[in-house]
């Protein structure tokens, strides 16, 4: 571990990036073909540092304009969707792909049942007056750890959090809507397929948890954030 810390300082400094992503890439060997008994099982590790912003600074202003993905998160029977594996990646970039064909800020993908899952990129939050609901993890969603620190700001903020199976009907009688993720940090989603989502703007409590997430983090967008009353 301590020679794993060196390296990624040592990457940091070459970098020479002050506010930038560090990302960790692990594989179990090298090797050609699809049988893991013939490749070498010494297992690599590749180290990326760089500049990661999904969305453009003045998205965290505006909001996001979402679409639905015609692609589905692979079901657990096929890839278990907690593990950050490369492979559960392929239908993420297509949805993304599909959201940019639009012109779409992200794409929201459901599971094979047509619940709501998570978006290409991002965990997703809907908010009721002071509730908030988000997608349980059998919905076949990586339960991202920006997702887990906004829960618990939440909870300590006056807040009730539910963790449950959600529809697309939830989003657009929604009043409001958020993603968070490691880039994206927390930001309003606005309209789903063209559909406003409360006044199609941010709203008090998605500011509300922009706010607390940098303070928590000392990171955070660059524009002032409103205090949710």
């Amino acid at each position: 571990m301590k020679e794993l810390k060196a390296i990624i300082l040592d990457t940091c400094r070459q970098a020479e990036i002050i506010d930038g992503y560090i990302r960790l890439n692990v594989t179990r060997g090298t090797g050609l073909g699809l049988d893991p008994k013939n490749i070498n099982r010494k297992p690599s590790i590749m180290v990326m540092v760089n500049s990661l912003a999904l969305y453009p600074r003045e998205a965290y202003e505006t909001g996001l304009e979402v679409i639905t993905s015609s692609f589905r998160v692979i079901p657990a029977d096929c890839i278990e969707p907690r593990v950050k594996c490369i492979g559960k990646y392929a239908c993420n970039i297509a949805a993304k792909q599909e959201a940019n064909r639009a012109g779409a800020g992200e794409a929201l993908m459901l599971n094979q049942q047509g619940e709501v899952a998570e978006c290409s990129g991002d965990n997703i939050f809907l908010v009721n007056g002071k509730h908030i609901r988000t997608p349980h993890a059998s919905s076949g969603i990586l339960k991202g750890i920006t997702r887990d620190t906004v829960i618990e700001l939440a909870l300590a903020n006056g807040y009730t959090v539910a963790e449950e199976t959600l529809t697309p009907f939830d989003i657009y009688t929604a009043d409001e809507c958020f993603l968070t993720g490691t880039a994206a940090e927390v930001i309003g989603m606005v309209s789903l397929d063209a559909n406003k989502i409360g006044d199609g703007k941010p709203g008090p409590v998605t500011r509300d948890m922009m706010r607390l997430y940098a303070e928590r983090t000392g990171i955070g967008t660059s524009f002032s954030v409103a205090v949710a009353v």
